[in-house]
C-alpha cells in the first residue's frame, strides 16, 4: 500500500512538472517509452521495437509517439505489418492484438492488422489500437 501511494504521489508530481514546462502526458509517455527501442529485434532488413507502447493510441497519436522516438522509428506500412504477422513467432507480445499502420485509406480511416488471424482492414483513426514501431536496418559506417 505504501509503494502504491508513493507511485501515485510521483505521478502527481510528474504531471505538475509537465504542466509547468508545457509538456503533454504523451511527451512524458514517449520519453519513458524509449526503452522499447533498446535492443530491437532484427528480422530481415527491418528492426522491430522489443515491445508495444504501454497504451493503445488513436492513429494520429501513434504517429506522433513514433516520431518522438527519433532515430528513424515509425509506424509500419501495411506490407511491413503483414511481414511482422508472418514472423510473429519471433516477436514477443503480438498475438491477438490490432496494430496501426502508417497507411491511410479514405478520409478519417487508416489501415490496421489483426494479429490473431492476419486480417487487414481500414478503421476510423479515432479508434485506439496498439503500436509497434519499426525502422529500416542500416549498417553503421
Amino acid at each position: 500500500m505504501i509503494v502504491k501511494l508513493k507511485i501515485i504521489n510521483y505521478m502527481k508530481k510528474a504531471k505538475l512538472l509537465l504542466a509547468i514546462f508545457g509538456l503533454s502526458m504523451l511527451t512524458f509517455h514517449c520519453i519513458a517509452q524509449n526503452s522499447i527501442t533498446n535492443n530491437p529485434i532484427k528480422i530481415g532488413e527491418l528492426l522491430v521495437a522489443r515491445s508495444d507502447f504501454k497504451m493503445q493510441m488513436k492513429w494520429a497519436e501513434s504517429r506522433k509517439a513514433c516520431e518522438k522516438l527519433k532515430g528513424g522509428w515509425r509506424l509500419p506500412n501495411r506490407a511491413e505489418l503483414n511481414f511482422l504477422y508472418l514472423n510473429k513467432d519471433k516477436i514477443p507480445g503480438l498475438n491477438g492484438k490490432y496494430y496501426w499502420s502508417i497507411d491511410q485509406s479514405i478520409e478519417n480511416h487508416a489501415w490496421l492488422q489483426f494479429f490473431n488471424d492476419g486480417t487487414q482492414d481500414d478503421y476510423l483513426k479515432f479508434t485506439k489500437c496498439w503500436v509497434r514501431p519499426v525502422k529500416i536496418y542500416e549498417l553503421s559506417k
